[in-house]
């Protein structure tokens, strides 16, 4: 899985996790695998949601709820064949060409909400925004301006061309997400006009950059290399930095 690969490549440290477009919670052992025990799922589709709830139960908190920049009902446009994780808040464009097979045959009216509203923003129990709405994205964020402060991580679907109509393009997100200080640093094309991508915010990059800087040029610090490096002053950070700038082939040392 691509949030495999992600949390491996950038030592991810993850509090908690706001999944938006669960489906049946395929990533739930990822989660639990990596000790990442809060959790909030968000599926709107009623089939969905009940095999979501049997097979998480009570480790993680669910919602069934669509999340955009609005409160209102809106219509659904839903598929079958693919188990319904083709469905959309949008209408389908190139993704009728491009997947025949999957039908949109059916529609379900769903409650929406922001997610400004749902969840409790005062904490930092969940710093990674794990988002999969076909095209949706856009509008989600819209709707969590205030939760997005307390977010270090997103993974997020991106598209290239109108596989739904009026999709956010991976330009758009890549803009408003700058405004708050997220930086897209993995792209994977896995269906050529959508994929996945992750964001990480400028803060965390910075540490990393210093981190790895510090650990070795081509080699990013285990855990308790962060750990150790964090503990030291302002000082001594500096100290190291400049001690490893100048002699790679001699690893400084820092009492």
């Amino acid at each position: 899985m691509f949030i495999d690969y992600c949390i491996s490549k950038y030592k991810m440290r993850i509090k908690g996790v706001i999944h938006i477009g669960a489906h049946y919670g395929e990533e739930h052992n990822v989660y639990k695998i990596n000790n990442i025990n809060n959790l909030v799922y968000f599926e709107l589709l009623n089939d969905n949601f009940k095999v979501l709830e049997t097979r998480i139960g009570k480790e993680a908190i669910l919602y069934k709820l669509a999340l955009g920049s609005e409160e209102k009902e809106i219509e659904m446009f839903v598929e079958s064949a693919n188990n319904g994780q083709s469905s959309s808040i949008l209408e389908p464009d190139i993704h009728l060409i491009q997947y025949p097979s999957i039908v949109f045959d059916k529609k379900e009216v769903v409650m929406m909400k922001r997610l400004d509203d749902v969840i409790d923003n005062s904490t930092s129990d969940y710093n990674l925004i794990n988002i999969d709405v076909q095209g949706y994205e856009l509008e989600v964020f819209r709707g969590s301006i205030k939760t997005l402060g307390n977010i270090d991580y997103i993974i997020a679907e991106i598209n290239r061309d109108e596989v739904y109509k009026n999709c956010a393009k991976i330009h758009e997100l890549e803009s408003f997400l700058r405004d708050f200080d997220f930086q897209l640093v993995e792209e994977n094309w896995i269906g050529k006009t959508w994929g996945d991508g992750l964001f990480i915010k400028n803060s965390i990059l910075n540490d990393l950059t210093f981190l790895r800087q510090s650990a070795g040029e081509n080699d990013i610090p285990t855990e308790d290399q962060i750990s150790d490096i964090k503990n030291l002053s302002i000082e001594k950070q500096a100290l190291l930095f400049m001690q490893e700038k100048y002699s790679r082939k001699n690893p400084p040392k820092v009492n």
